[in-house]
């Protein structure tokens, strides 16, 4: 696993949201910590670039999933196929919605971690940060 980088380091993560605003907000909230980010807005697409980064040995530290998600697939599904190719995936549940079942046991969904929208960089350095500890 690529994820050999120091706490300080750079990672690589997968940024799964059908909003382009979102994604450009993230992309730059990754920027400034210093990660490799790369975007795609919906769940299939996420499969594909994983299993791709996988195979190229460029393995995802980490992926931000947005809980809905266009496509027929929706966040929960997205982890559950991710998991499918790589049962040690660290994935972020990324949500508008406060509590419900997915957040409130995200566990339960193969999800390691929450990170409620609209999130800032402290809100989300701190989650990254729980899911690399």
């Amino acid at each position: 696993m690529s994820g050999d980088a120091g706490a300080e380091g750079q990672r690589r993560i997968l940024v799964v949201d059908d909003e382009p605003i979102i994604r450009d907000v993230v992309r730059m909230m990754l920027g400034q910590l210093g990660h490799d980010g790369e975007f795609v807005g919906d769940g299939p697409s996420a499969v594909e670039k994983y299993r791709e980064a996988i195979e190229a040995g460029t393995r995802f530290d980490a992926v931000i999933v947005d809980l809905s998600l266009p496509a027929g697939m929706d966040g929960v599904d997205t982890v559950k196929a991710l998991r499918e190719i790589d049962p040690e995936v660290k994935a972020l549940v990324s949500t508008g919605y406060a509590g419900g079942e997915v957040v409130d046991q995200h566990k339960q969904y193969g999800f390691c971690g929450v990170v409620n929208k609209p999130f800032n960089l402290d809100q989300l350095t701190a989650a990254l940060e729980k899911v690399f500890d």
